[in-house]
């Protein structure tokens, strides 16, 4: 496929820009990016926006994996992906 989407993500209640989550596919699986603004970590926000890329990603014709690489040291954004798997 070689294409990339990307979202923004809001809060509901207003709109704000809080981050962004990207899906880039490669073969038979996506590859997922994300970035969330300090001031909204450990709240759940990107938790949900993994959870519903993966869900939209493995949905997909031909999509059969969804991975993403994070720094070891970056210890709540394993837990997103933990949560996640």
């Amino acid at each position: 496929m070689g294409t990339v989407f990307t979202w923004a993500i809001t809060l509901k209640e207003n709109g704000r820009l809080i981050g962004m989550i990207d899906a880039r596919m490669e073969g038979c699986h996506a590859n997922l990016g994300y970035v969330l603004s300090r001031e909204y970590w450990n709240k759940g926000y990107m938790s949900e926006a993994v959870a519903a890329v993966t869900e939209w990603a493995l949905a997909l014709n031909g999509i059969y994996r969804v991975w993403a690489v994070c720094d070891t040291e970056n210890a709540a954004s394993a837990r997103v992906l933990e949560k996640v798997a």
